[in-house]
């Protein structure tokens, strides 16, 4: 009997020589817990930089697009003297150049956003003519170009 009070007094011994190592240990824990520390940034916060493909005056969003794809061309900053993009589509006239692979002949499409071709008509003999246009020229108007114009961040 006398056996089981002494181990029970080791063990109070032990536990009280533990119980500062604890509170140390406790008390560090909450200071780096609670301790202020450097914002870290990460990569999927960071704004991505807006891909441009330069073109004699302006620049568009991609290179080429499928059917559908949407398409902005803007004017850059280094476009100065430049004719300014109108906030009306109307006032433009766009034209892409399909290139087949092969050896089948590039088409011109002029797309406005007028309502029917009747104006642009009696101009399509003249792409036919441009260097890289192809020999065939179409008009394609609002209802099948899909032409905007649309204000991003205060400019056009």
């Amino acid at each position: 009997m006398q056996r089981n009070a002494i181990f029970s007094s080791n063990a109070a011994c032990s536990r009280n020589r533990y119980a500062g190592v604890r509170g140390i240990v406790l008390l560090c824990g909450a200071a780096l817990v609670l301790a202020p520390s450097a914002a870290r940034g990460a990569c999927n916060l960071i704004p991505q930089t807006e891909k441009t493909f330069d073109s004699v005056r302006g620049a568009t969003t991609r290179p080429f697009a499928a059917a559908g794809e949407p398409l902005e061309v803007r004017l850059r900053p280094c476009d100065v003297g430049a004719p300014t993009i109108s906030t009306n589509a109307t006032n433009h006239l766009v034209t892409v150049i399909y290139t087949p692979t092969g050896s089948g002949a590039k088409n011109a499409i002029v797309l406005t956003a007028a309502a029917d071709c009747s104006a642009v008509t009696p101009l399509l003999s003249a792409c036919k003519t441009q260097p890289g246009a192809g020999s065939d020229a179409q008009c394609v108007s609002l209802s099948g170009s899909g032409m905007q114009a649309v204000t991003r961040n205060m400019t056009n």
